[in-house]
């Protein structure tokens, strides 16, 4: 986007996680496989629950997190900034497969297993909102943590 053009206004999100898991459950099922595009990402929900994420997304593997990058196949990888270089990073698969935690269909990012702890136990699951931002999803697959949704929103670049 040029200096010239005026970036998008989006609608705000709910900030408590039972509204923005209603809203998840009322978004339609995606149908098809996004296969291309780059999304900026960031937490959403409760302050205690963004809090939470906060370590997993600033150190190790994901440290400077920004977003997700979709390509065709069903392939996405991380994007990542550090020393103010965007790479890309952690690949991951992508299928359209039953919502864990609700009814219908979502958009499900896999980690493989032989990535990073505790990317291999994390799963992220996607559903397109209205205005072309995809509301997400994660869970990671520990015990106690297992049921406890991370939600997050992803925009295009």
């Amino acid at each position: 986007m040029d200096s010239t053009q005026k970036a998008p206004s989006y609608a705000p999100l709910p900030d408590s996680l039972s509204k923005i898991l209603e809203l998840y459950d009322s978004l339609p099922p995606p149908t098809t496989l996004l296969t291309e595009g780059r999304f900026y990402g960031h937490s959403i929900g409760p302050t205690w629950l963004v809090a939470m994420g906060w370590p997993l997304l600033n150190f190790g593997a994901m440290a400077g997190w920004k977003g997700k990058h979709f390509y065709e196949g069903g392939h996405v990888l991380n994007i990542v900034e550090r020393k103010a270089v965007e790479s890309e990073i952690l690949p991951i698969s992508s299928s359209i497969l039953p919502y864990t935690k609700g009814h219908g269909n979502a958009l499900r990012l896999s980690y493989p297993s032989d990535s990073p702890f505790p990317w291999n136990r994390i799963t992220d699951e996607l559903r397109p909102l209205s205005d072309g931002r995809y509301l997400g999803v994660t869970t990671l697959d520990m015990p106690l943590m297992k049921r406890l949704p991370y939600p997050f929103v992803l925009t295009p670049a």
